[in-house]
C-alpha cells in the first residue's frame, strides 16, 4: 500500500513539473526577428558611441571632371579623403575604366580629416570614346575588400570623367598638285600616266592638356600600304598641314582608290577617306 501511495505522489509531482514548464514557455515573450545592425547599410553597432573613419573619393575640379586630378605626366591621380572622426587603416581601391580594363590600387592609412593621393596611373586609350566626345568615364570603388569599418558604407563609390589629352579635327584632300585642298576631298582626272596624286591633310588641335603636343600620324592607302609614322609638334592651338603622294601608273577606280590620314598619338583620330580616280590617257 505504501508503495502505491509513493508512486501516486511521484506521478502528481511529475505532472506539476511539466505544467510549470509549459506555463513558463507560453508566458515568456517570443524573440523578435531583426536584422543585425552591422548588416544595415550605413550603420554599425554602437556607431553613435564609437569614433569611425569614413572614406570617400576626393576631387579638385568642377563637375563633370571633379575626380580628374592629373599629374605633370598626364597620369590620373585618385584622391581619397577620410571625412570621419577616426584614422583609417590601409585598404584597397579599384578604378574601372569604361570600355577598357580596371586597375587595383593600395590605399595607405588615411588620418582623419585628411586627403591622400594614390599612385598615379595611365588612362588607357580605349577609354577615350568618340561617342563620348573623347571623354574617358570611370568608376572609383574604395575599400573593395571591406577592410575598414566606416560610419557610412554607402559613399565609397564615385563616377569620374576625364577630358582627353587633346581634341582635334583631321581632314584630308586629294589634288593634282602639292598643297591643293578642296572641300570635297576627292578628285577625278584624265592625264597621261605615270602621274601622281597629292594628298594634303589638315590637323586642327582645338584643346590640349600638355604643351608641347607631339602628334604622331601615318597615311594609309586602299591597296593596304601604309606610310612611315611621323610626328608634328604643336606648341599652341591651331592647324598644321601634312602631305603625301601616290604614284599612279594605270587607271584607277574612283570608288576603290583612297588614302586616309590616321592620328596614332595622343589618341586615335581618323580623317575622311580621300578617294580619287585617275584615267590614264594614251594607253
Amino acid at each position: 500500500m505504501k508503495n502505491k501511495v509513493k508512486v501516486l505522489w511521484m506521478m502528481i509531482g511529475i505532472f506539476f513539473f511539466f505544467s510549470l514548464v509549459i506555463c513558463f514557455l507560453y508566458a515568456a515573450p517570443s524573440p523578435k526577428l531583426t536584422k543585425p545592425a552591422s548588416n544595415i547599410p550605413g550603420t554599425h553597432p554602437g556607431q553613435l558611441l564609437r569614433k569611425l573613419p569614413d572614406l570617400v573619393p576626393g576631387g579638385q575640379y568642377s563637375d563633370p571632371y571633379y575626380f580628374c586630378a592629373m599629374d605633370n605626366q598626364n597620369q590620373l591621380v585618385i584622391l581619397v579623403k577620410n571625412q570621419g572622426n577616426s584614422d583609417a587603416p590601409a585598404s584597397a581601391a579599384r578604378i574601372e575604366f569604361l570600355g577598357s580594363n580596371f586597375v587595383n590600387l593600395t590605399i595607405p592609412p588615411v588620418p582623419q580629416n585628411t586627403t591622400v593621393p594614390l599612385q598615379p596611373i595611365s588612362i588607357p586609350k580605349a577609354c577615350y570614346q568618340s561617342f563620348n566626345n573623347y571623354d574617358c568615364n570611370f568608376n572609383i570603388v574604395l575599400d573593395t575588400n571591406n577592410q575598414v569599418t566606416e560610419s557610412n558604407e554607402n559613399n565609397n563609390i564615385g563616377k569620374g570623367k576625364c577630358w582627353p589629352p587633346a581634341r582635334m579635327e583631321v581632314k584630308l584632300s586629294a589634288g593634282t598638285k602639292p598643297g591643293e585642298f578642296n572641300s570635297t576631298g576627292s578628285i577625278g582626272i584624265s592625264v597621261k600616266c605615270p602621274t601622281k596624286v597629292y594628298f594634303t591633310g589638315r590637323i586642327n588641335v582645338t584643346s590640349m592638356k600638355l604643351y608641347p603636343l607631339n602628334v604622331k600620324y601615318q597615311f594609309a592607302r586602299s591597296d593596304g600600304a601604309s606610310g612611315p609614322v611621323k610626328t608634328v609638334v604643336f606648341n599652341a592651338l591651331g592647324t598644321k598641314e601634312v602631305s603625301d603622294s601616290w604614284a599612279i601608273i594605270k587607271t584607277t577606280d574612283f570608288n576603290g582608290a583612297w588614302e586616309q590620314l590616321k592620328i596614332l598619338e595622343p589618341l586615335n583620330f581618323e580623317s575622311n577617306k580621300a578617294s580619287f580616280r585617275v584615267t590614264c590617257t594614251g594607253q
